[in-house]
C-alpha cells in the first residue's frame, strides 16, 4: 500500500485589508503540521501584495536541508486558484515568495474589505532534517488513529487499545474509568520525542533495541510501565550488547531485570567488579543478591 500524501491546509482572513500597514510583513501564528511549524504571510507596498509561505523551524544544526512542496493558493471569494511548486531551503532562510498581485487587481477578492485565503500544501520531499522513521505516526496516519499524543510541537496519531496493550500507563490513562475513554488528545511532558518514536517502532515490531537507543528505551519502559519494551531491552543485554558485565548488572538492578541480574552475578569475578556495582543506597540490592556477592568475594579470597 502506497503512503498517504502529506497534505495540510492553512486558512486565514486578513481583516480590513486595505488598512493593513504597508512595507511590513504580516505573518499568521504558526500551525503545526507533520511535526513542523508553518505560517503564511503577506507584504504590501504602494502598488502590490506579495504572498509568502514559511517553515518557522530554522534547523540551525543542519548544514544542508530542503523541503519540496506543491502549493495551491486559493482566494475564497471566487475560488480562484494559483498553483506552484516551491522549494524551501536554508539558502532561502526558511521562507519563500509565492505570488505577487497588484492592489487594484486584488480588490475583486475582498469581501467587506476582508481578504480570505487558503493554502493547500503537499509535502513532496524532505531532505537533511528530521528523523528517518520506519513508521510515520504523523498526520498521514490520522485515518487509522483514535488519539493524538502531543510531545512539544510533535503530534503522534495512535491507537489507544494498542498503546494500552503494551503499557500499563496508557491502559490506566485511557481506560482507567469511563470518562478516560473519551480522551482524544493527551500531552506528555519530560519525554523526548525521538525516544518515543523509537518506543513506538519497538512495540510495532519494526525495529529492535540498539546500543544508541537502549537507555532511552529503558527509561520509557519504566515510565510507561511497558513489560514488552523492558523484555526486549533485557533480551538485547543478554545477547548482542557489548556493555561490560558491571554496566549490565547496574542496569539490571536499576530497571529490575531479573534474568539479566542472574546472568551477570557469576561473571563478577574480581573484587573491583564487585565494588563497582555496589550502589550508594545499599537497600537497592535484595538479600539474595547480597548473598551471591558474598559468595563471589569468598571464592575470590580462596584463590588468593
Amino acid at each position: 500500500m502506497s503512503k498517504k500524501p502529506k497534505v495540510f491546509v492553512i486558512k486565514h482572513t486578513f481583516n480590513n485589508f486595505m488598512s493593513i500597514e504597508k512595507h511590513e510583513t504580516h505573518f499568521t501564528e504558526p500551525e503545526i503540521h507533520y511535526n513542523l511549524p508553518w505560517k503564511i504571510g503577506i507584504f504590501i507596498d504602494r502598488s502590490h501584495v506579495y504572498f509568502y509561505f514559511m517553515c518557522c523551524e530554522k534547523f540551525s544544526d543542519a548544514e544542508n536541508w530542503r523541503i519540496d512542496t506543491k502549493i495551491d493558493l486559493k482566494f475564497i471569494k471566487n475560488n480562484e486558484l494559483f498553483s506552484t511548486d516551491l522549494n524551501i531551503s536554508k539558502e532561502l532562510d526558511s521562507d519563500s515568495f509565492l505570488k505577487k498581485i497588484t492592489l487594484e487587481g486584488l480588490e475583486k477578492y475582498l469581501v467587506d474589505e476582508n481578504l480570505e485565503i487558503e493554502y493547500r500544501i503537499e509535502i513532496l520531499n524532505i531532505e537533511g532534517i528530521g528523523r528517518s522513521n520506519l513508521i510515520d505516526f504523523d498526520e498521514s496516519n490520522i485515518d487509522f488513529s483514535d488519539v493524538v499524543v502531543l510531545i512539544g510541537y510533535e503530534r503522534f496519531y495512535l491507537i489507544k487499545k494498542y498503546l494500552a496493550f503494551h503499557s500499563a500507563y496508557f491502559n490506566s490513562l485511557f481506560f482507567g474509568n469511563s470518562e478516560d475513554s473519551e480522551i482524544h488528545e493527551t500531552e506528555l511532558v519530560g519525554v523526548d520525542p525521538e525516544d518515543f518514536q523509537n518506543f513506538l517502532e519497538l512495540i510495532y515490531g519494526e525495529t529492535c533495541v540498539k546500543g544508541k537507543t537502549l537507555n532511552g528505551m529503558l527509561k520509557l519502559a519504566e515510565f510507561f510501565k511497558s513489560e514488552t519494551v523492558k523484555r526486549k531491552c533485557e533480551n538485547y543485554l543478554l545477547g548482542k550488547s557489548y556493555l561490560s558485565v558491571t554496566e549490565k548488572f547496574k542496569l539490571a538492578i536499576k530497571y529490575k531485570m531479573d534474568k539479566l541480574k542472574k546472568s551477570c552475578l557469576p561473571k563478577l569475578k574480581t573484587l573491583e567488579d564487585i565494588r563497582s556495582v555496589i550502589p550508594e543506597d545499599l537497600t537497592e540490592l535484595d538479600v539474595t543478591v547480597w548473598n551471591e556477592l558474598l559468595l563471589n568475594v569468598l571464592a575470590i579470597k580462596e584463590k588468593q
